[in-house]
């Protein structure tokens, strides 16, 4: 279950990080 889980969060996580990534860097 836990497993499943991961496999479909991980991928909508990583974007949400890259996107916050992105954010950092327009406002350094």
């Amino acid at each position: 279950m836990r497993d499943v889980l991961a496999v479909e969060v991980v991928p909508y996580y990583r974007e949400l990080a890259q996107g916050q990534l992105e954010d950092m860097d327009d406002e350094a």
